[in-house]
């Protein structure tokens, strides 16, 4: 955008929204997505408050981790769920492209098993018809004891944007 003298002047688009991951309670949001705004916002808080901190959910992002490192350094750092299933469905659309790409010295085409299933193995258990789920193949009631399935949702996550998790240190009730 243009400044008060009329020249142009870059502006940050991206925001880190840091979150108790307990109650869902935004705690704040900090200008930028690197460790300087996001180290500069815990250094904010008391000790006490940042002594309490167990985890840390965060996006995989090394600026994010510095930030953590520095002003929490007896925390635990975890990646949030959605880029944890964002980061294994770009590895499995990685390994069904090469299938393909190594032995035909190609792309994937319509007639290909990897290529016409690619949806089946990137949709979310809930959300497949009955007969084609993703897991079928892994989890079956004669080879897996029921247990270590899946459940369905277990791993949706609807939030998005950039987030930066901050547990409360008490334990979270298992439902």
């Amino acid at each position: 955008f243009r400044d008060d003298q009329g020249g142009w002047r870059r502006v940050e688009p991206w925001m880190s929204t840091i979150v108790n991951a307990d109650c869902a309670q935004v705690l704040g949001i900090v200008h930028g997505r690197d460790s300087a705004a996001v180290g500069v916002w815990l250094a904010e808080r008391s000790r006490a408050w940042r002594d309490r901190i167990e985890v840390v959910a965060i996006d995989p992002s090394a600026a994010f981790k510095k930030a953590i490192t520095d002003a929490l350094p007896n925390a635990k750092i975890s990646v949030d769920p959605f880029h944890l299933v964002q980061l294994a469905n770009l590895m499995v659309t990685r390994v069904r492209q090469r299938l393909i790409r190594e032995p035909e010295h190609r792309r994937g085409r319509k007639v290909d098993p990897a290529w016409a299933n690619r949806r089946l193995l990137l949709r979310g258990y809930d959300t497949s018809r009955r007969g084609r789920r993703p897991g079928s193949m892994l989890c079956s009631p004669a080879t897996t004891p029921p247990t270590s399935c899946p459940q369905p949702g277990a791993l949706r996550n609807n939030s998005g944007g950039s987030s930066t998790s901050l547990p409360s240190s008490r334990p979270t009730p298992r439902r």
